[in-house]
């Protein structure tokens, strides 16, 4: 399988990481250079080896069960990792004892831990979660003989048989799955009304989302046997 721009991105950082920790190991003799050498070089060196690896059977495994699975894009995960370790990083700093502000006559310490600990906590929440989708990626929608399954709230799934679609709409913005008995698709209301409001139906995925050619995508919903339903592009 070809690899995505973002993969190469990817471990082109892992690899530029590795060599410069690598090195810094080598040739330092500082206690905290070398305490956070070991830190990159087991987060992008062996995370790198392990997304490589969990990639490779993550893909080899929706090739044997012949399905389409829809995940967030890497690239995205990736930004929000090196975003979320950036803020982390910054908030750390704040904390009092890096004295970082201790030349301004306004700062506080409380004030520095309680902005600190509250960013560290919040920016390293999104870091946890970009890293658990990397190497775990939740999917948005997995499309297989038998129909359609979506994830429906926390650890739970949803899952819509071919006959049961009425329609598929393709747009620049979305890829929206219209239900003959919309009912059988229950989400929370809040998002059941403003997706109702943009497209008509409680079903959307946005086309930016989507981590797959649209062309084969259809093709592999107009060749099942069980969809009787018509796919429209606008």
């Amino acid at each position: 399988m070809k690899k995505k721009k973002s993969d190469i991105v990817f471990y082109l950082i892992c690899t530029i990481a590795t060599v410069v920790s690598v090195r810094l190991l080598i040739v330092s003799d500082d206690i905290e250079t070398i305490l956070v050498s070991i830190g990159v070089l087991l987060f992008f060196g062996v995370g790198g080896i392990c997304y490589y690896v969990l990639d490779r059977k993550g893909n080899e495994k929706i090739r044997q069960e012949k399905v389409i699975t829809i995940t967030y894009k890497r690239g995205k995960m990736i930004a929000l990792l090196l975003t979320s370790f950036s803020f982390m990083f910054v908030f750390y700093l704040m904390l009092p004892f890096n004295h970082l502000f201790d030349d301004l006559n306004t700062y506080t310490p409380v004030l520095g831990y309680i902005i600190g600990t509250i960013g560290v906590l919040f920016s390293g929440l999104g870091f946890t979660l970009s890293i658990v989708r990397l190497i775990k990626p939740s999917f948005i929608m997995q499309l297989s003989d038998e129909g359609i399954l979506f994830p429906d709230g926390l650890k739970k799934q949803m899952f819509i048989a071919w006959k049961e679609v009425a329609a598929i709409l393709i747009s620049d913005k979305y890829f929206s799955v219209y239900l003959k008995n919309p009912d059988l698709y229950p989400v929370n209301k809040v998002v059941n009304f403003i997706n109702k409001k943009v497209t008509g139906t409680n079903i959307n995925i946005p086309r930016d989302s989507i981590n797959y050619n649209i062309e084969q995508l259809k093709n592999f919903i107009e060749n099942k046997s069980d969809f009787t339903g018509e796919i429209v592009e606008v």
